[in-house]
């Protein structure tokens, strides 16, 4: 289960049905992300608000979708 701030990478693209315009936005695999939320859509499903580090907005993926993991901090 992810928890609100974890970091996650996107591993897969969105699988929501495309009649839904919220959960088609995508970002591209591989991008590091931190978990907002989880929400349930009215078809059930349950989707996590995910934001890249390097961006302001939220996309939602299903739990399959994402990677769990942390940043480890690298002195130059």
């Amino acid at each position: 289960m992810l928890l609100k701030g974890d970091y996650v990478k996107v591993i897969k693209n969105p699988s929501g049905q495309s009649s839904y315009d919220w959960c088609r936005e995508t970002v591209p695999i591989g991008t590091i992300c931190r978990v907002g939320g989880k929400y349930q859509h009215i078809d059930g499903s349950w989707y996590y608000c995910v934001t890249p580090v390097n961006r302001g907005s939220c996309y939602f993926y299903l739990k399959e979708e994402l990677e769990k993991g942390h940043f480890e901090w690298v002195k130059d």
